[in-house]
């Protein structure tokens, strides 16, 4: 029977790539050239544009004219600008581009081996991909010819894979650790009435088997090298050095991979020239790599990975006993000492029982299974007299019931089916539904009786009022019992706003299920936007790091921005004005942002165009700066933190590349929140005392002029007050004093005597002001509207004052948010 259901599953890795197709129960990896199960994930174009895709590609590194046209991990640069030349071809590519042909060598591998076309693939992603990357991903398989591509985390994929036909039980809980080439990924995971569900998820894009690698690349051989060698400029990312670069790597993982049997091993095979010309020939060197020093190398990485395993333990309230078993995935996870090292830092049995280089794409080719395929056709089902009927049919094609549910709709608009019948037949058991009658639409609705252990094919049969037997289109259905994924796709990192201040909204929660959308209505502007001018409302969409977002702006990632302008608006926006914001997405990379501004009834809309570039080293280096002096006003900040704000400066010494960018953009957001934790403890004998300040101002001013419901909400806060500070706990007398800033902000703004005052005050500083003779005008115009009693003119009129005094933002930290929430 024709496929009904995708089938395919491929694992786009960063050093390997592999396809695997599910047929019948088990998946079955789909073999390249040379009959291996994975595809190198590297590309060659050399002269005339012959291009070579996989193993056949990486090995050209050892040819000194070919090594300048080779390329390999590039998945890590998905989501950016980065470009890639190949100097004998003339040519450029981008990550996506690359990518897209490892994918098409994928299809080729089906084609020569199955001799079948595939037009369409479930596509792994790490948890920890970016919104951004989820697009690249997509559009690198469209320029591969997919015309669908559902994508799945690895992690999950990994657990299908486990667990597809597996005894899992309720009580399991299962930890994925999958450390890649590129990328690590930790999950855990439970069975929920039979299917897996994520519990909780981390990971770091930049960190995998390739850090291994580089690792011992700039910790072992370069020190040797620069001793005896020319190599000025000898660094990682440096175009001078690109090819020898490229060579060791390549020679390292040929070594690593043999040091998984033995105690050490020669670094061979790799030859390039100095400054001066001079060969380096490893071959003559006679440099050994020794299992202890690429441990020495290996472990802080691996501590970094438990970490994360730690982090996602907590956020999920998991005890490290209650997990079960901790499935190893990854090429790394091979090496025997690798595992020892990771044993030594988990407390939970390590399984590796499923190969931890095919697993994620067999888990692919599982969820496959479960995705049907979208013929995109333009008939209306037609029939009777013999004529074929298309139906519309309406079923999953696996999951955990043993009486699975079909629906569906035979339409036909001559009527000749009145009365008509449909039968399903499992083609293995003989087991029939019996002969459905069709209601006068058309429709029916069953539950069919399917068996464990084997795809269960039903046969349709349809038949109409005088007992002919109608061909439909399709003809049978295909079913497995099996542990399928709860929910579908879910948010992996939660996805929010950057208001004033610094502060965050979250509006769609991490595990949020595709598709969404989502709305937060209670914000306002706190900057104007005058009609036609350059003035303008911007609102940063960002993506929190390890799933949850982060407590505020810049502890998160920046994806792009919705931005309102003054050529754009109607009239004058003022500050204080209403706006609602939505963020919906049919899938992973599909996000929009929508902002409604009620006084004007407008909407405005914008695709997140990612932003692409990693930050420059200026750019980086003025974050650290500001770190620096933040880890020196912190009182009793520890050393460690200097250590690893020492460490970032070190990468950004050499950070030409745009991965190390990455990496040290990552490494400063982590830094940020534990000096941010740090400074909440540090400051909390200030921060109490500013709220009680703060409330005693606010008692007398609410007293006077506060509505009742004003009065009541107040009282709240005074008995909320009392628990948040017996607690002593930093976190909660933050959030209370954030909460009770707003509640005053919201009161204050319906005081016509607070408008008038901070009008009186700003006009008092009018000679601070950028374009005096706008300032003397507005000035006038306040005196104006107060006289009329005119408060909407009066807060316009603050507004734009308070937008020509001069604002110090060297120091200042956050995206600039130009809204707030009142309530």
């Amino acid at each position: 029977m024709a496929r009904q259901t995708i089938d395919f599953g491929i694992d786009l890795g960063t050093t390997n790539s592999a396809i695997a197709v599910l047929n019948g129960l088990k998946p079955e990896i789909v073999k390249g050239n040379g009959d291996l199960d994975v595809t190198s994930s590297a590309v060659y174009i050399g002269r005339g544009g012959r291009l070579v895709v996989g193993r056949q590609a990486k090995n050209r590194l050892e040819n000194a004219v070919a090594a300048w046209d080779v390329y390999t991990e590039f998945k890590r640069d998905m989501g950016s600008n980065k470009v890639y030349r190949f100097k004998t071809a003339g040519c450029e590519k981008t990550p996506v581009e690359l990518s897209a042909e490892v994918l098409k060598e994928l299809k080729g591998n089906v084609q020569q081996r199955l001799n079948e076309d595939v037009p369409a693939a479930v596509i792994t992603i790490p948890a920890a991909f970016t919104q951004a990357q989820c697009v690249a991903t997509r559009e690198a398989a469209e320029l591969a010819g997919f015309a669908q591509c559902p994508l799945l985390q690895e992690p999950v994929a990994a657990s299908l894979a486990y667990g597809f036909q597996g005894d899992m039980n309720a009580r399991d809980m299962w930890m994925v650790f999958d450390f890649g080439g590129g990328t690590f990924d930790a999950a855990i995971m439970k069975a929920v009435e039979g299917e897996l569900q994520v519990v909780a998820h981390g990971g770091d894009n930049f960190l995998g088997g390739s850090d291994i690698d580089f690792g011992i690349i700039e910790q072992i051989l370069v020190p040797e090298l620069r001793n005896s060698f020319n190599l000025e400029g000898f660094r990682r990312g440096n175009e001078r050095w690109h090819v020898a670069f490229s060579r060791m790597k390549r020679a390292v993982e040929e070594a690593k991979i043999e040091l998984s049997r033995k105690e050490k091993c020669p670094i061979e095979n790799c030859v390039f020239e100095d400054a001066d010309g001079e060969s380096v020939d490893f071959d003559e060197l006679g440099i050994v790599l020794t299992r202890d020093k690429v441990i020495h190398v290996v472990e802080p990485l691996i501590e970094r990975a438990a970490s994360r395993c730690k982090v996602v333990l907590e956020k999920a309230g998991v005890d490290p006993s209650g997990i079960s078993r901790i499935l190893l995935v990854g090429g790394p996870t091979l090496a025997p000492y690798f595992r020892e090292i990771l044993q030594a830092k988990m407390d939970a049995p390590l399984d590796f029982s499923v190969d931890p280089l095919t697993v994620v794409a067999c888990g692919a080719a599982i969820f496959a299974g479960t995705q049907r395929l979208v013929h995109v056709s333009n008939e209306i089902p037609v029939g009777g007299n013999g004529m074929e009927c298309v139906l519309d049919l309406h079923y999953n094609p696996q999951g955990p019931d043993d009486d699975p549910l079909v629906s569906g709709l035979a339409a036909f608009p001559d009527g000749s089916l009145a009365s008509a019948t449909i039968e399903f037949i499992n083609r293995t058991t003989k087991w029939t539904s019996g002969k459905i009658a069709l209601d006068d639409n058309g429709q029916f609705r069953t539950r069919l009786r399917a068996e464990k252990g084997f795809k269960n094919v039903f046969d349709i049969v349809l038949t109409n009022s005088v007992g002919d037997k109608i061909p439909t289109t399709p003809d049978s259905i295909a079913y497995v019992i099996g542990m399928g994924l709860a929910g579908g796709q879910i948010v992996t990192n939660a996805l929010s706003i950057a208001l004033s201040e610094n502060r965050v909204q979250v509006i769609v929660p991490s595990k949020t299920p595709y598709p969404f959308k989502k709305t937060c209505y209670e914000l306002k502007t706190v900057t104007c936007c005058r009609k036609g001018t350059n003035e303008r409302i911007e609102i940063p969409v960002l993506e929190g790091l390890n799933g949850d977002a982060g407590q505020k702006a810049d502890h998160n990632r920046k994806l792009g921005s919705l931005i309102i302008s003054g050529e754009q608006v109607a009239r004058d926006v003022p500050s204080g004005a209403d706006v609602e914001i939505t963020l919906s997405a049919q899938s992973p990379g599909t996000l929009t942002a929508t902002a409604y501004i009620p006084m004007l009834d407008q909407e405005y809309t914008a695709a997140i165009a990612f932003d692409g570039d990693p930050p420059s080293v200026e750019e980086l280096k003025e974050q650290l700066r500001k770190e620096r002096k933040h880890f020196e006003e912190a009182q009793g900040a520890d050393p460690s933190l200097s250590k690893l704000l020492d460490d970032i400066e070190e990468k950004l010494g050499g950070a030409h590349d745009g991965v190390v960018a990455r990496q040290c953009e990552q490494r400063l957001i982590e830094t940020r929140i534990l000096l941010d934790e740090l400074s909440k403890d540090s400051q909390l004998p200030q921060r109490i005392q500013q709220v009680e300040d703060m409330m005693e101002d606010l008692s007398g001013m609410i007293a006077q002029h506060g509505t009742n419901a004003d009065k009541q909400e107040f009282a709240q806060f005074i008995r909320q007050w009392a628990d948040v500070h017996r607690s002593g706990e930093a976190h909660a007398v933050q959030q209370f004093d954030e909460d009770l800033r707003m509640f005053g902000r919201r009161v204050l703004a319906d005081m016509p005597s607070f408008w008038v005052e901070w009008f009186m005050n700003l006009e008092s500083r009018r000679e601070e002001m950028r374009e005096s003779r706008v300032a003397d005008m507005l000035v006038a115009q306040g005196n104006r509207f107060i006289d009329s009693h005119n408060l909407d003119g009066l807060k316009r009129v603050v507004g734009n004052l308070c937008e020509l005094l001069p604002q110090d933002t060297s120091d200042e930290r956050g995206f600039n948010g130009t809204l707030a929430r009142w309530k």
